[in-house]
């Protein structure tokens, strides 16, 4: 199943419609975490984690890119998903047995040296 931005998933009814439907793989949008405390709130962001570890408990392969991948604490975010689930939990370079690129995440620095 492919589920681009849903952002976690942060709403309980993306999980549970995600879920509901049962894949056996799933690609989908982290939350956006370089959004807190501008669009998204701490709670926003928890409910991302909850959701998408229970996502990761049920489906046997996440694949977790886009808004997640802005961040540079996305690693972070996601070994905390990781540690809660016995499933793989990838992002999309991963997949193809290549190491991430962040060139958003590292977008200021590019500015930079320009």
């Amino acid at each position: 199943m492919h589920a681009s931005d849903v952002q976690g998933p942060i709403f309980d009814g993306t999980k549970d419609f995600i879920l509901d439907l049962n894949p056996d793989m799933l690609i989908l949008s982290g939350p956006p975490i370089y959004l807190l405390g501008f669009a998204l709130s701490k709670e926003d962001i928890d409910n991302a984690k909850r959701n998408l570890i229970e996502l990761t408990q049920e489906i046997p392969k996440v694949v977790v890119d886009h808004h997640l991948l802005r961040d540079l604490r996305c690693f972070d975010f996601i070994e905390s998903v990781q540690n809660e689930t016995k499933n793989e939990v990838l992002v999309a370079s991963e997949v193809i047995g290549e190491k991430p690129n962040l060139l958003e995440a590292h977008r200021k620095e590019f500015y930079l040296e320009n």
